[in-house]
């Protein structure tokens, strides 16, 4: 049995002919900033706030 993570994009590659675009540490920095200003944003509520700021 082969396990797949969320980065094992070969099916994908097979299948859909798909070519990422954007390494996974662009990606991954990308992701970061843009949970970072969720919780700057004034409509975030305090509980979803404290979350990301522990991580």
């Amino acid at each position: 049995m082969k396990l797949y993570t969320a980065v094992d994009v070969s099916k994908a590659r097979k299948i859909l002919l798909y070519q990422p675009q954007v390494s996974l540490k662009d990606g991954l920095a990308r992701e970061w900033n843009w949970i970072q200003s969720l919780a700057k944003r004034e409509e975030c509520d305090r509980e979803s706030k404290a979350f990301i700021l522990q991580l």
